[in-house]
């Protein structure tokens, strides 16, 4: 059975950092660490990284 999951893909500058490897079967989980990587730093200017939730169908594990 097919389900919706998502990933949480991390970039610095153009790089792709993270994708694939941070999977959540729930977008709220996804958008919390999200919205850590991706909270305003006034303080610290060479903070280049920022985070986007991707969705994804996968195998669901149904158990017995």
């Amino acid at each position: 059975m097919k389900t919706l999951a998502w990933v949480l893909v991390i970039v610095n500058q153009s790089q792709i950092v993270s994708d694939g490897d941070l999977t959540y079967p729930s977008l709220q989980k996804c958008q919390m660490y999200e919205n850590q990587i991706n909270r305003p730093l006034q303080k610290i200017q060479r903070y280049t990284y920022e985070a986007h939730c991707r969705p994804i169908v996968v195998d669901k594990v149904e158990d017995d």
